[in-house]
C-alpha cells in the first residue's frame, strides 16, 4: 500500500471550466523520467479534450501519475498547469513506489470519474480519443474497451524492422469481444474493476495489462475493442537492436505463463496449465528454429530475427514453467 504522506497533489483548473454532466472520464498519463515525452503527450491530450464530447460523456480530470522517486515530472505538470487554456483541471499525483503496476493501482484509487482512460507519456491522441472508446463502452456495457496503438518512428528503422514489420499491432473488428487488452490505450469502467475487486499484480515488472485483463475476463467481465480512438505511440533507436527484440519477447512470454498459472485453478488446474504452457513452447521453439534457417539460407535478416524472437519466447515460457511458485 502507498503512503499517503507520499503524496503530492496540487489541483489548477481554468476558472471558465465547464461543468460536467452525465458520466464522467479521467485521463491517466502514467510517466517515468521522461520530462520531454510528457510534455508533449499533455499539450496533446489537452487539445484533445479540450472540445465537449459527444453524447453524455465528459472529461473530468487530467490525473498524471509521476513513478520517478525524486517527483521529476512535477515542473512540467505545473508549468502545463498555469499555462493552460484548456477548461479541465490537471492533477499531479507523486507515486514513489516503482512499478509501473504500482503506478497504474494509484491511477485506479485516484481517479474521480466513472472511467479511467489510461495513455501513456510516449504516445499522443489521434482524432476521435477518447470517444471512440468511450462510445463503446456505454454501448456494449462492457468493463474495458482498448483501442488501436499506432507507431511513429523518431529515427529511420533498420530495413529488417521494416521488413519484418515488428512494431504492427493486430487490429479485430470494431466492437469485439477480446480475452485481453493492452494498457497503453484502455478505457476501464472504474465501478465494475473495484466491484470485481481487481487491480495490476505489482510482481508484474512487464505485462501487468494483460495479467490484469485477463483476470477481468476469468472473472466475467466484458472485455470490447474499438476501432476508433487511436492513439500514436513514439519509438525510438533504443528498440531497434535484436537484443531488445529477444529481450522483449523472453518477458512478455514469461509474463503470459505465469499469469496464465495464476489463473488455474488447483492443483490439477495448474498442473494442466503446466503442461499446456510447455506444449506450446515446444511447438514454438521448434518454429523459431526453422525461421531462423529459412531466414539463413534466403539471406532475409528479419526472417532471422523473428525466429530468434519466436525461440527467446519459448525460453521465457519454460523459465516461468520451472520457476512459478503461486504467492
Amino acid at each position: 500500500m502507498t503512503d499517503r504522506a507520499d503524496e503530492t497533489t496540487f489541483d489548477r483548473q481554468n476558472p471558465d471550466a465547464r461543468t460536467t454532466s452525465g458520466r464522467t472520464a479521467s485521463i491517466g498519463i502514467l510517466t517515468y523520467k521522461r520530462p520531454d515525452e510528457l510534455d508533449r503527450c499533455l499539450d496533446a491530450v489537452l487539445s484533445a479534450i479540450e472540445e465537449p464530447m459527444p453524447g453524455s460523456w465528459s472529461v473530468a480530470e487530467v490525473l498524471v501519475i509521476d513513478n520517478d522517486p525524486k517527483g521529476s515530472a512535477r515542473p512540467v505538470v505545473s508549468t502545463t498547469a498555469d499555462a493552460m487554456i484548456a477548461a479541465i483541471p490537471i492533477r499531479y499525483v507523486h507515486e514513489p513506489i516503482a512499478g509501473v503496476a504500482t503506478a497504474r493501482n494509484r491511477a485506479l484509487s485516484e481517479a474521480r470519474s466513472d472511467v479511467l482512460v489510461f495513455i501513456d507519456d510516449d504516445e499522443i491522441p489521434d482524432d476521435g480519443w477518447p470517444d471512440g472508446l468511450l462510445t463503446v463502452l456505454d454501448e456494449t456495457g462492457a468493463a474495458m474497451v482498448g483501442g488501436p496503438v499506432l507507431t511513429e518512428f523518431t529515427s529511420p528503422p533498420p530495413p529488417w524492422i521494416v521488413d519484418g514489420g515488428f512494431f504492427r499491432r493486430e487490429v479485430p473488428e470494431h466492437r469485439s469481444p477480446q480475452e485481453w487488452l493492452r494498457s497503453g490505450n484502455l478505457a476501464i469502467d472504474l465501478q465494475q474493476v473495484h466491484e470485481a475487486g481487481l487491480l495490476f499484480d505489482p510482481r508484474y515488472r512487464e505485462g501487468e495489462d494483460s495479467a490484469f485483463t485477463r483476470a477481468a475476463r476469468a472473472a466475467g467481465l466484458d472485455l470490447r475493442w474499438s476501432s476508433a480512438g487511436a492513439i500514436t505511440e513514439f519509438v525510438g533507436a533504443d528498440r531497434f537492436s535484436t537484443g531488445w527484440r529477444l529481450r522483449r519477447e523472453y518477458r512478455s512470454n514469461r509474463a503470459w505463463t505465469r499469469s496464465s498459472l495464476d489463473l488455474a485453478e488447483g492443483r490439477t488446474g495448474r498442473a494442466a496449465a503446466r503442461v499446456r504452457a510447455l506444449a506450446v513452447a515446444a511447438v514454438r521453439a521448434a518454429q523459431g528454429v526453422a525461421r531462423f534457417a529459412t531466414g539463413l539460407s534466403v539471406g532475409r535478416s528479419a526472417r532471422r530475427v523473428e525466429g530468434l524472437a519466436v525461440v527467446a519466447g519459448a525460453a521465457g515460457r519454460i523459465v516461468e514453467i520451472t520457476t512459478y511458485r503461486r504467492s
